[in-house]
């Protein structure tokens, strides 16, 4: 095994490791709030242009 093999083992273990935390924050994300992030981005862009311009009195 040279240096090459231990290049592809790290890269990996890298994917592994980030695929592995991304599972586990899309689920603790998901369990606080009803939309993801740019869904909600998405939801707050398409009411923007609803919201009235004066202020409520």
């Amino acid at each position: 095994m040279g240096a090459g093999s231990r290049h592809w083992t790290c890269s990996a273990g890298l994917f592994v490791a980030v695929a592995a935390f991304q599972l586990l924050a899309a689920s603790w994300w998901l369990t606080r709030f009803s939309r993801g992030p740019l869904e909600q981005a998405w939801h707050w862009a398409y009411l923007a242009p609803q919201r009235s311009a004066t202020p409520a009195r």
